[in-house]
C-alpha cells in the first residue's frame, strides 16, 4: 500500500487472521505528546473520526467490516464476531514522549461474499487514517 512503513517486514500473503502480510502498514505521523494519556488519545479520536466516515450514522454496512461486535438495537446480525484489522498502540521515545501509531493488519474477510466490500473499506479507511494522521510511514 502506497505510503505505509517501511520498516514492517511486509511479505508473505494474506491469512484467514489478522496477521503482517504484504498488504500490512503503519501509520505514526502523529505528534509527540508528554503524556501516554495524550497520545492515546490522539490516535483513538483519529480511528473514530475515520471508522465514523466510512458512512451516515445510523447506517451499518461498512462499519462492522472494520470492528465487530458493533451494538445496533434491533439488529441480531450485527454482533457476530471477527478479526479486526487495526490496532492502536502508545510508545515511549527516546526523548521520553510519547507517540501513538495504527498498525493496519488486513486478512481474508471470512465472508468470501464480502471481501471486496471488506478491502474497499478497508482503503477508504486507511485514506482517512493518511489524511488525518499526517501521512503514513
Amino acid at each position: 500500500i502506497p505510503g505505509m512503513s517501511d520498516r514492517l517486514k511486509r511479505e508473505g500473503a494474506l491469512k484467514s487472521f489478522s496477521a503482517l502480510s504484504s498488504r500490512s502498514g503503519l501509520f505514526r505521523d502523529f505528534p509527540a505528546r508528554k503524556r501516554w494519556e495524550d497520545a492515546l488519545s490522539d490516535i483513538g479520536k483519529v480511528y473514530r473520526e475515520a471508522r465514523m466516515s466510512l458512512e451516515p450514522r445510523h447506517s451499518f454496512k461498512k462499519r462492522p467490516l472494520i470492528a465487530k461486535p458493533l451494538i445496533v438495537k434491533g439488529d441480531e446480525n450485527i454482533s457476530e464476531r471477527h478479526s479486526k484489522p487495526y490496532f492502536l498502540h502508545v510508545n515511549k521515545t527516546p526523548d521520553n514522549t510519547y507517540r501513538g501509531q495504527i498498525l493496519f493488519l488486513p486478512y481474508n474477510y471470512h465472508d468470501k461474499n464480502k471481501r471486496k466490500e471488506y478491502f474497499q473499506t478497508c482503503e477508504a479507511m486507511n485514506n482517512k487514517l493518511r489524511a488525518l494522521a499526517g501521512g503514513a510511514k
